[in-house]
C-alpha cells in the first residue's frame, strides 16, 4: 500500500472517530427532545401551506388550513406543476407517469426556481430523489436565490437526501447568492446532529468560507447554539 492511501485511511479513519464521539458529545448536549421550534413550519409544508422556507412566517386563511395533497394536486393540463406537487409529497407513480410521458420536465422549476429535485429534499424524499437521479435531475440546479438541492437538504435536516446527493458528486461548499453553504444552512436548523455529521464526513469540506455577512457555519452555529461542539471536536481532533 502506498503512503498515500495510508494516509487517507488514516484521516478516514480518524473523521469516523470524530463522528462517532461528536454525536455522543450532541446527544447528552442536547438530550433527547424534539424540533419543537419547526413544528409549525413542518406542518405547513406538510399540508402545502408552505412550498419553501423563506424564514418568515407565513400568512393563511382558514380555507388554507384545511387543505390537503388531494386538494392541492395540480390539474392535468399543469404537467411541471403536477411534477413538483408529486415530488413534495412523495406521490412517486405521479412522478414516474409524468417523467415517462415527458422526460424533460425533470428540470421544470417554479417561479423561484425550484425544481422537483429541491422540493424532495427539503421534504426528505429519499425515494423521490432516487427516483429523480435515475431521469437525470440537475444536481446543480439553483433557484434565483442561489440554492441548490443539497442547500434544501441542509437547511430542513435531511440527512438521507443530502448523503445521495454527496454521493453523486454534487459541491459541499456550494454557496448561495448570500455566500451561505450548505454548512451555514444547517447551523440555523435546531439539533442538526444527522445533516451536520454527513456534511463533516465529506474530505472537501471547506470551515474557513464566510458568508455575505462575513460568518463562518461555526460562527452562525455558536450564535444559535447549535452543534458548536462538533465544530470544536474537528477542530481539534483533525489537526495535524
Amino acid at each position: 500500500m502506498s503512503s498515500s492511501s495510508s494516509e487517507d485511511d488514516q484521516v478516514s479513519t480518524r473523521t469516523a472517530q470524530c463522528s462517532s464521539l461528536a454525536r455522543t458529545t450532541l446527544q447528552a448536549e442536547w438530550g433527547q427532545g424534539h424540533e419543537v421550534d419547526f413544528v409549525d413550519l413542518r406542518e405547513a409544508i406538510s399540508s402545502g401551506r408552505a412550498l419553501k422556507f423563506d424564514g418568515k412566517a407565513k400568512e393563511t386563511s382558514s380555507e388554507e388550513e384545511d387543505d390537503d395533497p388531494e386538494k392541492l394536486e395540480p390539474p392535468r393540463e399543469a404537467p411541471g406543476r403536477r411534477l413538483l406537487w408529486a415530488a413534495q409529497f412523495g406521490r412517486t407513480d405521479t412522478l414516474r407517469e409524468l417523467l415517462d410521458s415527458e422526460p424533460t420536465l425533470v428540470g421544470y422549476s417554479d417561479d423561484d426556481g425550484y425544481t422537483a429535485l429541491h422540493r424532495a429534499c427539503y421534504m426528505g424524499r429519499e425515494d423521490v430523489v432516487a427516483e429523480l437521479l435515475v431521469r437525470d435531475a440537475p444536481l446543480e440546479a439553483v433557484t434565483v436565490d442561489g440554492w441548490t438541492p443539497l442547500h434544501s437538504a441542509a437547511r430542513w435536516n435531511s440527512a438521507g437526501c443530502a448523503t445521495v446527493l454527496l454521493e453523486n458528486g454534487v459541491d459541499v461548499n456550494a454557496r448561495t447568492n448570500g455566500g451561505q453553504t450548505p454548512l451555514h444552512l444547517a447551523a440555523v436548523y435546531p439539533r442538526p446532529l444527522n445533516i451536520m455529521e454527513v456534511l463533516f464526513m465529506q474530505e472537501d469540506l471547506d470551515l474557513s468560507i464566510r458568508n455575505a455577512q462575513g460568518d463562518t457555519a461555526k460562527d452562525i452555529a455558536r450564535r444559535n447554539r447549535n452543534g458548536v461542539a462538533l465544530f470544536e471536536l474537528f477542530d481539534e481532533e483533525m489537526r495535524p
